[in-house]
C-alpha cells in the first residue's frame, strides 16, 4: 500500500492511502481529532474517525504535492 501523510497548516491531520489501483482512502489520526481546535481539511472531509473510500483518487488530492 502506498501512504502519505496529510497536513493541515503544518500539522499532522491524516494518512491517504492507496489501496490498489481501484481503492483510496483518508483516515483522521486520532490525535488530530481529539484536538480541542482541530478542523476539517475540506468541506468534503468532515472530522470523523471513520475513513473514507473511494474508487479513484479523492477529488481534493488530486494533483497536491
Amino acid at each position: 500500500m502506498q501512504k502519505g501523510r496529510v497536513y493541515r497548516n503544518n500539522i499532522y491531520a491524516g494518512l491517504l492511502g492507496k489501496i490498489s489501483d481501484k481503492e483510496y482512502i483518508f483516515q483522521y489520526d486520532k490525535e488530530y481529532l481529539d484536538k480541542d481546535d482541530a478542523k476539517a481539511i475540506s468541506l468534503n472531509f468532515p472530522l470523523q474517525e471513520k475513513e473514507f473510500k473511494s474508487n479513484h483518487m479523492l477529488a481534493f488530492f488530486f494533483n497536491l504535492y
